[in-house]
Parts: C-alpha cells; structure tokens; sequence
C-alpha cells in the first residue's frame, strides 16, 4: 500500500478499532477479554524480547529503535549527541533484528557509557521479506510496541525520538514542561490528512495511568495492524486518532503539545533535536555537519 493509497475504508477500521480498543481498556467487566486480546497481539513481541531495560532512572529515558545498518548510519550520532547535550539521562536503544556479533559490540558499548546510562533490547523477529516502503513501514510502527515495553519496565518520563535525528541543546526544560502530564504529541492539525496530523518523531509518555494506558492502547492497534498490509504512516495515524478518543472521553487526559523545536528539520539554531526529513537527512548542510560532529574513528 502506497503513500498515496490509502482507501478511507482502511482508515474507518483503524478509528474504530481504536475506539474498540479503548473502551474494552476502560470496562472492567470486559478485563478478561482486553487481557486475551492483548496477549493474543502482544505475546510474539515479549517472548522475542533480549537485553535489558534501565534499572535506575534519575532525569528520564530517551529511546531510539532501528535495525543495525541504520543506527550504524544514523543512531549512534543520536546517542552521542544525547550524551554530549543531555548528560544524566538514560538512553535505550531497541534494535530489530539483532544480531549476536553486534550485540557483543552493544555490550561493550553500554558498559563503557557513563554512568551506565545506555541500554539495549533487541528481538530476532523476522521482516527481512518485507522491501522497500513496507519494510520502512514496518521500522517505523513497530517501535511504539516496544516504546509500551519500556514503560512499563522502568515507570519513568520517556522521550521516543526518530533515530535520524541530533540532539542540540538540553532537553532538561522540555522534560520539566512535561511535569503533571500524561503524554507530549506533535500535533499539527492543520494537515488535511489525517496521517499527517501528528508527527511521531517526538512522543513524550510520562508514568501516569492515563499515559501508560494511551501508549498500551497505540502498541496494541499497531500489533492488530503490523499482522495485515501496512499503509503509509499508520504509526502517525493510530496515535492521531487515540488522542482523539482520550481527548474526548477521558477528562483528565493531559497532553502538552510540541512544537518543531523537538523535531526541526530547518535546523534552527533555538531547537532542541534537528529532524533529518526524507533526502535532507543526506543534503542539508547544518545536518550533515552535526553528524559529523559526532562522527568517531572507525565509523563506518
């Protein structure tokens, strides 16, 4: 399914099955059968699950997934940019598709981090059948899934950030801005498509019940989703029309709207995170100069 092909049927089933999703999440008679669909989507992402999670959180986690060729290309400048302007926070990385040789160079890697700050997870789910736009797809939706799993595993503020991006400044303010809310989403509602009404290159989801229950409910409608063909942008979609759901039904729910300092693909100097966006990631000068910044010897 292409970028351009996104039928408003498979979009209708999407919104109602986060409506679904929702208010079985919300009906305690109806726990029983929440926790059977839940296991049902989840259970091949857990049992696939290694490494390990932060033990001890004293700012907030900042958390990256990829595969390996593409944190070789882009990750690594995140997190050693991350730790350059942001020391004191944790940095976990999930990777798709691990591979035994460079889970070693990982260890290695997160036992020489200050602090113990960076950790892994990585899976041995297969998706090397999926090319071109699906696998990219795939890559790009399936982080949320384990964005739940770390969660709930360490109960602190976490940043999700789009693997090809820079840190720039310290985002010691933008956590504190987070202090009392449940979650922080990049909505641009001015979008006339409804996939591009949020932009999943910066998610903030603090430990609260509501944030904790709205990520749980964008892993599993992601998990329902990745079992079926993938349409464009269906991470930025699900997480768009939940929102809706909360923003409607649930009073409390608590949502600090981010701008583009935390995703800026002008690389404006006032920014938090430059955003490397489709071919400027490999074009736009002020980008390629932070890379290189951070580039080491040996990189690839």
């Amino acid at each position: 399914m292409s970028k351009n092909n996104f039928p408003w049927i498979s979009r209708q089933a999407v919104r109602l099955f986060c409506w679904l999703v929702f208010l079985l999440g919300c009906n305690r008679r109806l726990a029983w059968l929440f926790r059977l669909f839940a296991d049902a989507n989840l259970r091949p992402y857990q049992r696939s699950l290694s490494g390990r999670f932060p033990i001890q959180v004293d700012k907030g986690v900042l958390f990256l997934s990829c595969d390996e060729a593409y944190y070789r290309q882009f990750g690594l400048h995140l997190v050693r940019s991350a730790l350059e302007h942001s020391p004191g926070f944790n940095i976990h990385l999930h990777v798709n598709r691990l591979s035994q040789e460079f889970r070693q160079e990982l260890q290695e890697l997160t036992q020489a981090s200050p602090g113990g700050l960076l950790t892994f997870t990585g899976d041995d789910l297969e998706f090397e059948h999926l090319s071109g736009a699906a696998r990219w797809y795939y890559l790009a939706s399936v982080r949320f899934v384990r964005l739940y799993q770390l969660v709930q595993a360490c109960k602190a503020p976490v940043l999700s950030l789009d693997a090809d991006g820079v840190v720039v400044k310290s985002l010691d303010p933008r956590f504190a801005q987070m202090d009392g809310q449940d979650a922080g989403i990049y909505l641009r509602l001015d979008n006339t498509l409804d996939w591009r009404k949020v932009l999943a290159s910066a998610l903030f989801v603090m430990p609260t019940e509501l944030g904790e229950r709205f990520i749980r409910d964008v892993a599993l409608v992601v998990a329902w989703r990745l079992r079926r063909e993938l349409p464009y942008h269906i991470d930025q979609l699900v997480i768009f029309y939940l929102w809706r759901v909360y923003s409607a039904r649930e009073k409390n729910f608590r949502v600090t709207a981010l701008s583009r300092d935390m995703a800026d693909w002008e690389c404006g100097e006032d920014s938090y995170i430059w955003s490397a966006k489709g071919d400027r990631k490999y074009l736009n000068p002020e980008f390629l100069d932070a890379l290189e910044h951070h580039r080491a010897p040996g990189d690839a």
